[in-house]
């Protein structure tokens, strides 16, 4: 891959090998213009981003990643509805935003809670930009469609396990929030199962952890809640929210704790949790 950002991208059919002196390349080449340079490479060699094609030529904003760093794909998932996924995913991908990343959103629940909740910022809304891959078949090409970003967050469907199977295949971290409660307790069983499975054909990808959601604080229940997890086989983030009314009245308004409260306990635990997220990501990498 290149150490620098690629600005456009044109591919072309070569009819012959002395047209662009390059012998040994199959027929595709391509030309990637950087600021002030621009040079000929190998399509099929270099495998980038899929490139849609008319007459063989097209534009492309491609990103690469500087001091090889890659863009990281984070699904929030969990086959329970109400655990906080739309909450989280909001507020991880401000607090990235804010910290001078190209972050996009991707709303994957065919419900639109989170189209709901940037449609209630209004038209011109600062934001991390948002598309709906809602379907298996579409969230498969996510890495082809957000190359240009850093972080991608993705707010995770629930009751389709169909959908959660196709998000974990293109994530690089799956983080499961659970609420301290039983039943969430068990509903975080079935994704633990489908992590599982593909980190067997995946040599242990995605990276996963559990994240306590809306966690009531100095309680037995907390406590508990805990203990369980670890049995499930992953590490929880120390990290967490607690039910807070900061969440819902920001939310309600097409806002984060970031911006509403960008002092409050609510907005420090958001940044604690993605300082925590970027180490488990970073480790070992």
């Amino acid at each position: 891959m290149f150490p620098y950002r690629v600005i456009r991208v044109r591919t072309r059919q070569c009819k012959g090998v002395a047209e662009h002196g390059r012998g040994l390349f199959k027929r595709y080449l391509m030309v990637v213009s950087v600021p002030g340079s621009f040079f000929w490479i190998p399509l099929k060699i270099h495998r980038l981003p899929r490139l849609l094609e008319s007459d063989y030529q097209c534009y492309c904003a491609i990103t690469q990643w500087s001091n090889g760093a890659k863009i990281m794909i984070i699904a929030i998932l969990n086959e329970k509805g109400g655990v906080g996924k739309t909450t989280l995913a909001t507020n991880i991908a401000r607090a990235f935003q804010q910290e001078g990343r190209k972050v996009l959103l991707v709303d994957s629940d065919p419900q639109g809670s989170l189209r709901d909740w940037l449609a209630a910022d209004g038209e011109n809304s600062n934001y991390p930009p948002m598309i709906a891959m809602d379907k298996p078949a579409m969230i498969k090409d996510l890495k082809s469609v957000s190359s240009q970003y850093d972080e991608v967050i993705v707010d995770g469907c629930p009751k389709s396990i169909g959908m959660i199977a196709a998000t974990i295949t293109v994530a690089d971290l799956v983080l499961i929030p659970v609420q301290p409660s039983g039943f969430d307790l068990w509903a975080a069983n079935s994704v633990v199962e489908l992590v599982n499975q593909r980190q067997e054909l995946a040599d242990g990808r995605p990276k996963t952890a559990f994240i306590v959601s809306r966690q009531i604080t100095n309680t037995k229940l907390a406590t508990e809640s805990r203990q369980a997890l670890i049995e499930l086989g992953f590490p929880i983030l120390n990290a967490f929210t607690s039910q807070r009314i900061a969440y819902a009245q920001s939310s309600s308004n097409g806002k984060t704790v970031l911006d509403t409260e960008p002092e409050g306990i609510a907005a420090k635990e958001v940044r604690a949790l993605v300082k925590e997220i970027k180490e488990l990501a970073h480790a070992g990498r």
